[in-house]
């Protein structure tokens, strides 16, 4: 069956992102220890990318368990300022969803994502390019679990073969295809752009 619909990831595949950027950033700022703070974060960072707890509760969250009340009282919108600040976005895989677009496939997006960072890509990037969008801190569910995969087949108005999911995590390419859609492994554009030719594609 042909490939009607291709949902994107967002980090790893539009830019480079490392949490510990962030971290880093923070601990610096706030005259914290690192490791102390990443600790903290990896234990709070699932809540905010599932849309349980607001970005100041987290800090609220971590500074008190780390016993700053700097960070436990900052109102500052943190993430989204050094999000937007350190990500550069790859313009040839757009000018590949570009060429995609033409071809009438529709586009989505599928990320484990918080608020704070989406809403600095969207300040970046196009969004109208995209006919679907799957945003962890949206739905309450992150890849690789099952009920994400559930929930995007429910939702996309073609069957799971015509689906194509692009990932740089294996764990969540391979967790698409145990759902039955098509996924490639990003390791960059020439590669994606090689695989697409492959399934005929582009």
């Amino acid at each position: 069956m042909p490939i009607q619909v291709i949902l994107f990831d967002i980090g790893g595949v539009f830019f480079k992102w490392k949490d510990r950027w962030l971290f880093n950033d923070i601990a610096d700022r706030f005259g914290l220890s690192e490791l102390h703070l990443t600790d903290e974060c990896q234990k709070e960072m699932p809540n905010l990318r599932l849309g349980k707890i607001s970005e100041q509760e987290m800090w609220q969250r971590i500074g008190r368990q780390i016993n700053s009340k700097e960070l436990s009282n900052s109102k500052d919108p943190l993430i989204h300022d050094f999000f937007k600040s350190k990500i550069n976005i790859d313009d040839s895989v757009f000018a590949t969803i570009r060429q995609l677009r033409e071809k009438n496939i529709k586009m989505g997006i599928l990320s484990n994502t918080a608020l704070p960072m989406h809403s600095a890509v969207e300040e970046l990037i196009d969004i109208s390019y995209f006919d679907f969008l799957f945003l962890s801190y949206e739905i309450g569910m992150e890849k690789p679990d099952d009920a994400i995969f559930e929930h995007v087949i429910e939702k996309i108005p073609h069957a799971r073969e015509e689906i194509l999911f692009v990932d740089d995590r294996l764990s969540n390419v391979n967790a698409a295809k145990n759902f039955g859609m098509k996924a490639i492994h990003f390791m960059n554009t020439v590669h994606m752009v090689e695989d697409l030719n492959d399934l005929e594609i582009l």
